[in-house]
């Protein structure tokens, strides 16, 4: 069972690893309803056919399924194209709960979201035609998928650094010390101990330029005593600069 385990954290965690092996599932996949007989269904076919149904009109003709083929091509361009860039917004912006700032007002984040719920649920009706309807007008769908994949993809990679060691200390989570499991939260600082840290380091620099906090003699009638700042009085200016 801990072998199981362990062949399933590499694959989850390695994404190269997961892709080649939803890729192996797929070959099988098709290698398993070609045996069947997929190449020779209705479904396999590339142009117009009487059999072909999308959203109850047959595409029996060049000019009926040149138009759909057409807006399946620029269908496709928009919905994936707005979602790859709406949906990590939605999900890592407006969703994420260590997310505090947004780049527009609440009210016009949330006509942002409804919006686009309400165009996804209008447009997936002939979301599912396609998918249905005939092998051809997929491949138009995955070829435009996989144009607009190629630009968003980039577009998300150009301030990224390829730093492999430091990205997997984010997702280290043995403890080398103690030769166990350790939860993240439990190595990552706590907001007092970073704010002891910074009470104490400021009282050091305090001590270093302060005077001598200790009572002086009395030269000239004044008061020559002078009192250094407290650990608690650090602490405090330290939590309000965190």
């Amino acid at each position: 069972m801990i072998g199981i385990i362990s062949i399933l954290n590499t694959v989850f965690d390695d994404k190269r690893i997961m892709v080649a092996v939803v890729w192996v599932w797929m070959v099988v996949v098709l290698a398993v309803f070609t045996e069947m007989g997929l190449l020779r269904s209705d479904f396999v076919r590339f142009g117009p056919s009487p059999t072909t149904l999308y959203v109850g009109i047959v595409l029996d003709t060049w000019g009926k399924w040149g138009a759909v083929a057409g807006f399946t091509a620029v269908s496709s361009f928009m919905n994936d194209l707005a979602g790859e860039s709406l949906e990590p917004f939605f999900l890592m912006v407006l969703r994420d709960h260590k997310t505090r700032y947004i780049p527009y007002s609440k009210s016009t984040s949330v006509l942002l979201n409804q919006g686009w719920s309400l165009y996804c649920s209008i447009m997936s009706v002939f979301g599912l035609y396609t998918y249905f309807a005939q092998a051809d007008l997929l491949v138009i769908k995955m070829v435009v998928g996989l144009i607009v994949n190629l630009y968003s993809s980039w577009r998300y990679l150009r301030n990224k650094v390829h730093e492999p060691v430091k990205y997997m200390r984010y997702f280290q989570q043995t403890d080398e010390e103690e030769g166990n499991d350790a939860p993240w939260d439990e190595k990552v600082p706590s907001m007092c101990d970073e704010t002891d840290a910074l009470a104490s380091s400021a009282e050091k620099s305090v001590q270093a330029i302060a005077p001598d906090p200790r009572p002086k003699a009395n030269t000239g009638g004044g008061h020559g005593k002078s009192q250094a700042p407290t650990h608690s009085a650090l602490r405090s200016v330290a939590l309000q600069e965190v």
